[in-house]
């Protein structure tokens, strides 16, 4: 397939405009200095750049499988299905001139419109969580970062380390790492301790407190549902001074992702950039939320409820007739119970193992 490199404009109501969680998150937040530095994902300059090499980079999820056999066919699901295009995208990004800001970049590359609606605007400057629901995968974090990063250059997304493959997301993630090591738990802890040190010194994050991709209770149900949010999110909030944006991202992964989900995980995972994949060329709809000030937040003193209501605020933005919202019953439910050790997985953009 040829690459896609035309730009598409985000468009607000129709008008077009500019645009494992590990035993390590049951911890305090402050058990490790705020001012803890986070080496992978420590920013290079940017700026106009060409010919970056990418010998180092392959996209995959396949490391994050434990199963040596299942690892293998996540390798040979990803090359049959949509690594080879964004490979392909990713090749032309790297040999041609291109800007500062890799969430724009893809976006344009892609040829993705993002279709803006709601009351919102995003606050240029000032500590800002962007609280969103997760929908696709990797798509939510790069299409919310463009977003944002019309406006405000600071935007950090906590995400799964297999992104960090690539140079230009690396720098903008706080990766999560769900192989269980001594060494990744280290690096979750450093992550995590980033995330709060970003929102304290006025930047913004983007969470997605579900920690998974909406998936749908049954296999041969057609609703993708998002699963039940852990309340790590709410405590960075509560304890950074934040104010929050909630955003809600419509649509759902296709019928193979959900039928695939309720067979194995790998094969889950295997399929994530095919999703991606059946993105280019293609909308995304959002619809902002006005800003909710750290005054409001502040009047909770549990993070649970403030969960809750967070969720309540992202899932009023949108439309009830074609949206559903899962109840802790889901099909994925046992795996995001409060107290689980090591061994959960996520996948695509999520948030520190959504329990906190």
């Amino acid at each position: 397939m040829a690459d896609v490199a035309r730009s598409r404009p985000v468009h607000r109501s129709g008008v077009s405009g500019d645009c494992g969680r590990g035993t390590v998150f049951e911890r305090p937040i402050d058990s490790v200095s705020a001012t803890d530095p986070l080496s992978s994902s420590a920013a290079p300059d940017h700026g106009l750049r060409t010919g970056l090499a990418k010998d180092a980079v392959r996209l995959s999820y396949a490391a994050t499988i434990e199963h040596k056999l299942m690892r293998r066919l996540c390798l040979a699901l990803e090359a049959l299905t949509g690594r080879p295009k964004l490979e392909r995208l990713y090749e032309r990004y790297c040999a041609e001139p291109h800007g500062e800001d890799f969430f724009i970049e893809a976006i344009e590359r892609m040829g993705v419109e993002i279709r803006l609606r709601g009351e919102g605007a995003i606050p240029a400057t000032g500590s800002l969580a962007v609280v969103a629901n997760h929908p696709f995968g990797a798509m939510d974090g790069i299409a919310v970062g463009c977003l944002l990063g019309r406006v405000r250059p600071d935007v950090m997304v906590i995400a799964h380390s297999a992104l960090t493959r690539v140079p230009e997301l690396a720098e903008r993630l706080f990766p999560i790492d769900f192989s269980g090591t001594r060494e990744a738990e280290r690096g979750n802890i450093k992550s995590r301790t980033a995330a709060l040190a970003h929102l304290k010194s006025g930047g913004c994050l983007v969470v997605f407190p579900a920690g998974a991709v909406m998936t749908t209770p049954r296999p041969w149900a057609r609703a993708a549902e998002e699963l039940p949010w852990g309340p790590l999110s709410a405590r960075l909030i509560m304890r950074s001074g934040a104010a929050v944006l909630p955003l809600y991202v419509g649509g759902q992964n296709s019928r193979l992702f959900q039928l695939a989900s309720h067979v194995s995980q790998s094969f889950r995972y295997a399929l994530l950039f095919h999703e991606a994949a059946r993105m280019i060329g293609g909308t995304i709809d959002m619809t902002l939320g006005r800003s909710i000030p750290f005054e409001t937040v502040a009047t909770f003193q549990d993070a649970v409820a403030l969960t809750a209501w967070l969720r309540r605020q992202v899932f009023s933005l949108a439309e009830i007739e074609t949206n559903r919202i899962a109840e802790d019953s889901s099909f994925f439910g046992d795996f995001l119970e409060e107290g689980r050790a090591e061994g959960d997985e996520r996948d695509g953009f999520s948030t520190a193992a959504a329990r906190g």
